[in-house]
């Protein structure tokens, strides 16, 4: 009798708990919606590519401008069945989730989105490019800056899927490699000869880099798997490769950047090119890259503002417990938050709490209730 007194006990400890998560998580919320402003859309016309970021959805879309109209490049039906995943200590979170504070940015005339959480800063820049048979803008490079800003190392990988629909049909080839059509799905290791894949139609194509076309030397993704949409969808990461499985008229390409280590302080750089069709370019020995010398340049300014950051002293949150002032310290924004900045970010700790990422006692849950009071 005793035992099963002390286990009510502690399951009503630990239900209260997770009601008090729940009721903050709930005002959160309302106090965080009530400063937020309507979606917020960043659109960039340059050349013949038209590029759409939505703050909201944290995804974006691809147009190209054929026969005076612009056509999507990808599946622009549902914007948010393109997205990109962050493996962190074996945790798989959608940078488009609650984990990530999120919003757009032009980083020397570039437009990026910026995620933010406890341990990570992860910018996505987009930069206009022109292939070689090209005299315009036919494409961009998607740059991923991973910054660890957390005391600690950690283990972090990155997939991005891509919602491809060109090649579909029934007389349609879902995809083009550099050396066969795909017609199945198909895994294509880093150390392949690929260089490039492709999804077309009778209008326009999407090609997509599998090495780095202007510089040969570039980190390149660990594979690139070539499955149904749904399939990648329904793995949080990876998902066991299935040779010569059909992709049932819902094709679908993703990248993936294993899980490796990434000391505090440092960062990743992953970079994808999405052009139309130029297979020539792949081949050039020095491809025009005058828009590198802007771009590393850019790169370098984005990791050096999260480095000095990360070693500057960070905001006083007197009233914390210890527990709290130590995780909101390591926030990227803490050398200036706002008081939605704070909120975001307690409501960010609350979820990770949640999903077992981090560990907070009831006795941070009360003082996080009695923050939300005052930065409200």
């Amino acid at each position: 009798m005793i035992l099963c007194g002390e286990y009510r006990c502690k399951n009503r400890g630990f239900l209260r708990t997770i009601l008090i998560c729940l009721i903050i998580l709930i005002i959160l919320s309302s106090c965080a919606s009530s400063q937020i402003s309507d979606d917020i859309v960043k659109e960039i016309k340059e050349g013949n590519i038209h590029l759409v970021l939505n703050e909201k959805t944290a995804n974006f879309s691809l147009f190209y401008l054929t026969d005076q109209r612009y056509v999507p490049l990808f599946n622009n039906k549902d914007v948010t069945a393109s997205y990109t995943t962050i493996s962190i200590n074996g945790q798989n979170k959608k940078l488009s989730g609650g984990t990530f504070k999120k919003n757009i940015q032009m980083i020397d005339g570039y437009p990026a989105y910026k995620f933010e959480s406890v341990n990570l800063t992860v910018f996505q820049m987009f930069t206009p490019v022109a292939t070689q048979v090209s005299s315009k803008t036919n494409g961009i490079m998607i740059t991923y800056i991973i910054s660890n800003i957390s005391e600690k190392d950690q283990i972090v990988g990155l997939r991005m899927l891509l919602d491809t629909d060109l090649g579909e049909g029934r007389t349609n080839v879902p995809f083009y490699l550099n050396s066969e059509e795909v017609t199945k799905e198909t895994l294509i290791e880093r150390y392949s000869e690929e260089k490039f894949w492709i999804s077309r139609n009778d209008n326009v194509s999407l090609m997509g880099s599998i090495i780095n076309p202007v510089e040969k030397t570039a980190r390149t993704p660990d594979y690139v798997h070539f499955a149904s949409w749904r399939r990648f969808h329904s793995a949080s990461w990876n998902l066991k490769y299935s040779e010569g499985r059909t992709f049932n008229n819902d094709s679908a390409v993703c990248y993936f950047y294993e899980p490796a280590l990434l000391n505090s302080g440092d960062s990743f750089v992953y970079t994808i090119f999405l052009t139309t069709q130029d297979t020539q370019w792949y081949y050039t020995e020095h491809p025009d890259s005058s828009f590198l010398d802007i771009y590393h340049t850019s790169v370098e300014h984005l990791i050096e503002t999260v480095t000095d950051k990360h070693s500057e002293g960070h905001q006083d949150h007197s009233g914390f417990t210890p527990a709290i002032e130590e995780t909101l310290s390591l926030s990227p924004q803490a050398g200036g938050n706002t008081d939605i900045d704070v909120l975001q970010m307690l409501q960010s700790l609350l979820i990770q709490f949640i999903t077992g990422e981090i560990d907070l006692s009831e006795q941070d849950l009360l003082e996080i209730e009695n923050a939300m009071n005052r930065y409200r």
